[in-house]
C-alpha cells in the first residue's frame, strides 16, 4: 500500500521505531558582557601586552649588554690611570721637593738681603763660563802651538816623517790645558773663600810690612780665627800657589828653551817670550780665579732647582687633569650608553601603556579618567600609572652601569686633584714665606 502525497507524489511506508524522538541540542548560551573593573587593576588582555613588552625589553637590553660592558671596562681603566697620574702628583708632594727648593731660594734671599750696591752674586759677562772656558781653550792651543816645535825636538821626531808622528808633539797641549784649568780651579777656591771672608770683616787692623813679613815667613796666623756654619770652609792656599807657580815655571822654561832655538834668529826676544808666555798663562789662570763666585752659583742653583720643581709640578699637574678629562669623556660614554638602552626598554612600555590607555578609552570599563601618573623616579619607566605594576625585568645591566658611573665618578678625582694641589701651594707658601 503506498501513500498519495498532496503534491500527488506517492512514498512507500516506513516502519517506525518505537523510541521517543530525541531533543535537539541548543547553542551554548552567549556571555554576559564583560563588567566594569577597577582602573588600578589590569584584565588579562592588558597584562598580556604588558608581558610581551617586559620580554621585548628584555631582548634589547640583553642586545645593549655588550656595549655596556665594553663602556663600563672603558670606564674602570680611565679611573685607574687617573689614579696612577694623581699618585705620582701625591708621591711629589709627599717629596717635598718643591718646599725644599723654596726653602732654598728664600735662604740665599735672606743670605744677600743686607749686600748692599755690590751684591756678592753680581758677575760681570766676562765672569761667565763660556768666556772663561774659551779663554782657556785659548791658551791651551796657544802653548800647543808655540811648543810644537821643541816637542818635536825632544822627541826627536822626523820633520819629513808620517803626519801621526808630527801629531804627537801636539799631544802635550792637552795636559797644559788640563793644567791650566787645575791650577785656576785651586787658586780660585782659595781666592774666593779669603775675598769672602775679607771683604765683610767688619773690623781691620793695621797692616805694614812688619806685618806682612811676619806673617808671610814667621807666623801666618797670630790669631785664632772661627766661622759660623754658614760661612764658607777656610781657604788652603799652600796647594794652590805651589801648583800655580809650578805650572807658570815649567811653561816659563819650555818658552826659554823655545826662544834658545837655533831657528829663532833673534835672540834678543828669548827673555820677552818668556814675559809673553807667562803673562798670558797667568791671565788665563787668573781669569778662572777671579771668575769663580760660590754665591752666584748659589743663587743659580736655587733659581735652577725652584723652576725645575714647578715646571714638575705643572707637568704633573697637567698630566693628572689630562687623565681626569679621558675619565669624564668615558663616564659620560657609559651614562650615554645605559640612557640610550634604557630608552629603548622604557619605548616597549611606553608603546604598551598607550594601547591599554586607548583600549580603556574605547570600552570605557574602567571609567573616563586615567590613573595618574608615576614620578618614574627609580624605575625604567615601566610603570607609567600609580597603582599599576609590571611583570619584573631583569636589570643587572643597567644597575651594574650605575654602580660603575656612582663609583668612579670625575668629581672624586677633581677634589684629589684639588687638595693635592692645595697641600703643594701651602708647602711652597711656608717655605718661602713673603718672598
Amino acid at each position: 500500500m503506498t501513500d498519495t502525497a498532496p503534491n500527488g507524489r506517492r512514498y512507500s511506508p516506513v516502519q517506525c521505531s518505537g523510541r521517543a524522538a530525541e531533543p535537539l541540542p541548543l547553542l551554548p548560551p552567549t556571555p554576559p558582557p564583560p563588567g566594569p573593573y577597577k582602573r588600578d587593576e589590569l584584565s588579562y588582555a592588558e597584562a598580556a601586552v604588558l608581558t610581551r613588552a617586559v620580554r621585548t625589553a628584555g631582548e634589547s637590553l640583553d642586545q645593549a649588554s655588550a656595549a655596556i660592558r665594553t663602556a663600563s671596562a672603558a670606564l674602570v681603566s680611565a679611573w685607574h690611570e687617573t689614579g696612577a697620574a694623581l699618585e705620582r702628583l701625591e708621591l711629589f708632594q709627599a717629596g717635598q721637593r718643591l718646599g725644599h727648593a723654596g726653602a732654598e731660594r728664600r735662604a740665599v734671599v735672606e743670605a744677600h738681603r743686607h749686600d748692599g750696591p755690590e751684591d756678592r752674586r753680581a758677575q760681570p759677562w766676562w765672569h761667565r763660563e763660556p768666556v772663561v772656558w774659551t779663554m782657556i781653550l785659548l791658551a791651551a792651543v796657544y802653548d800647543t802651538y808655540f811648543f810644537a816645535t821643541t816637542f818635536q825636538d825632544a822627541l826627536d821626531t822626523d820633520p819629513n816623517g808620517p803626519w801621526y808622528e808630527q801629531a804627537i808633539a801636539y799631544i802635550p797641549g792637552v795636559s797644559i790645558a788640563i793644567a791650566l784649568v787645575l791650577a785656576g780651579y785651586l787658586l780660585s777656591e782659595s781666592l774666593s773663600r779669603h775675598r769672602s771672608r775679607a771683604e765683610r770683616r767688619p773690623v781691620r787692623g793695621r797692616l805694614n810690612w812688619r806685618i806682612v813679613f811676619r806673617r808671610t815667613f814667621v807666623e801666618w796666623r797670630p790669631e785664632e780665627q772661627r766661622r759660623s756654619p754658614n760661612d764658607l770652609p777656610w781657604p788652603s792656599w799652600p796647594l794652590a800657589i805651589g801648583f800655580t807657580l809650578l805650572v807658570v815655571g815649567v811653561l816659563g822654561l819650555w818658552a826659554w828653551l823655545r826662544g834658545a832655538d837655533p831657528d829663532v834668529r833673534d835672540v834678543t826676544v828669548q827673555w820677552p817670550m818668556v814675559a809673553l808666555l807667562v803673562l798670558l798663562t797667568m791671565s788665563a789662570i787668573m781669569l778662572k780665579a777671579v771668575s769663580n763666585n760660590s754665591f752666584a752659583r748659589r743663587d743659580a742653583r736655587s733659581r735652577t732647582e725652584l723652576t725645575a720643581a714647578r715646571v714638575e709640578r705643572d707637568a704633573l699637574e697637567v698630566a693628572a687633569r689630562q687623565r681626569i678629562a679621558e675619565l669624564t669623556d668615558a663616564w659620560y660614554r657609559l651614562q650615554a650608553v645605559l640612557d640610550d638602552a634604557l630608552a629603548v626598554a622604557r619605548r616597549q612600555f611606553t608603546d604598551a601603556w598607550a594601547q591599554i590607555a586607548e583600549e580603556r578609552e574605547r570600552h570605557q570599563r574602567t571609567g573616563a579618567i586615567a590613573p595618574a601618573f608615576t614620578s618614574g623616579e627609580g624605575s625604567i619607566g615601566g610603570e607609567v600609572y600609580q597603582g599599576l605594576t609590571v611583570p619584573a625585568l631583569p636589570l643587572q645591566s643597567l644597575e651594574n652601569g650605575r654602580e660603575a658611573l656612582d663609583r668612579y665618578a670625575p668629581k672624586t678625582a677633581e677634589d684629589r686633584l684639588d687638595r693635592i694641589l692645595k697641600l703643594l701651594m701651602e708647602q711652597l707658601r711656608k717655605a718661602m714665606g713673603s718672598y
